[in-house]
Order: structure tokens, then sequence, then C-alpha cells
């Protein structure tokens, strides 16, 4: 059975640290256009996953996986730290 499902973090370096994931707070999807759109049409739509995570030293940060960037796959992005 092949595996379709999104991607989910599991850890990332920030300011020369690691943290690693503990738990999927919430998870959503940005279907929206950036304020930069040339034109608002399914090409120029985003296409991220995003997610709210608790590390296991009980930091909680907002991050997303941009799939319309490259390499194939997409970029992860960190929004913001919130504790």
């Amino acid at each position: 059975m092949e595996d379709n499902s999104p991607k989910r973090p599991k850890s990332f370096v920030w300011n020369g640290k690691e943290y690693v994931v503990e738990e999927i707070i919430a998870q959503w999807q940005d279907w929206g256009f950036s304020s930069g759109a040339p034109s608002k049409n399914w090409r120029t739509r985003r296409h991220r996953n995003c997610f709210r995570v608790k590390t296991v030293d009980g930091s909680e940060f907002e991050m997303y996986l941009d799939r319309g960037a490259k390499p194939i796959g997409g970029d992860w992005y960190l929004l913001s730290r919130l504790k």
C-alpha cells in the first residue's frame, strides 16, 4: 500500500539547536494567495501543509511545508516560536 499522507515534521534545527518534535498539536492546509500574486488562479495558489508542533523540551512552533517549492517534495519553513 502506498503512503499518500503529507510529510510531517520530525525534527529541525533553529539557531544552531536541534529540536525534536514530540507532538503535532494542530495541522491544516493553506490554499490562499500571496499578496503579490499577479492573478488568482490555481497556478498561483499556495500549497502548504501547516503544523503547530510541541518539541520534547516543551517549546511550541508553527511551521509549514511548501509543497509547491523546488526541490520536489517541498521546502520547510519555520514561521514562529510560540512558547
